[in-house]
């Protein structure tokens, strides 16, 4: 978890501030301890595979941080 969010703060560092794209396929405790170190990576979008469409690769937006108002 350490060595991914220091790899994304560098990738934004050298080009500009993107919307990291989070597609969660690994042990839920990778996820909670990249959650920890999520602070400063900006926003991240997750997405959850779509088990509903039978499709290969089916994946859909499920949660972006930080949250919008609106």
């Amino acid at each position: 978890a350490q060595a991914v969010s220091a790899v994304v703060r560098q990738q934004k560092k050298s080009k500009g501030d993107l919307l990291v794209h989070v597609f969660g396929a690994a042990p839920n405790a990778l996820m909670f301890m990249l959650g920890q170190h999520s602070q400063g990576l900006g926003a991240i979008l997750l997405y959850e595979y779509d088990f509903d469409s039978g499709a290969l690769g089916a994946y859909k937006p499920s949660i972006q941080f930080p949250f919008r108002k609106g």
